[in-house]
């Protein structure tokens, strides 16, 4: 779709694709997150009075 816009591949051309390069970074870091969130998760559903179904900091009850 942008590829089409004479001013958007200029500016690629110049700078870069950065929504394409921010799209990366965010999945990279989202996963991150996820990996370093898994042992807080594992953690918390073995909390005492939950029945094994503990809740995620934050997260609704």
């Amino acid at each position: 779709m942008f590829q089409e816009v004479p001013i958007y591949a200029q500016l690629v051309k110049e700078l870069g694709d950065v929504p394409a390069q921010t799209r990366r970074d965010a999945e990279q870091i989202s996963s991150d997150l996820e990996t370093a969130m898994r042992p807080l998760r594992a953690l918390v559903g073995r909390l005492p009075g939950r029945g094994g179904q503990g809740t995620a900091p934050g997260s609704a009850l």
